[in-house]
């Protein structure tokens, strides 16, 4: 492998690295919106229950 070659595999190694962290810090951030759409909708049922 080229010094260049050698260089260039791993300037894309750190890419997919931080690639990969910026991917799972997404999830995180869709799944906690989900998470509380769940929990409120388990409150309100939980009131609607209360009032019956």
């Amino acid at each position: 492998m080229t010094a260049e070659a050698a260089l260039l595999h791993a300037h894309v190694e750190v890419e997919i690295t931080e690639s990969n962290g910026l991917r799972r810090i997404v999830g995180g951030q869709q799944t906690a919106p989900q998470r509380e759409r769940d929990r409120v909708a388990t409150a309100e049922a939980a009131i609607v229950e209360a009032e019956q």
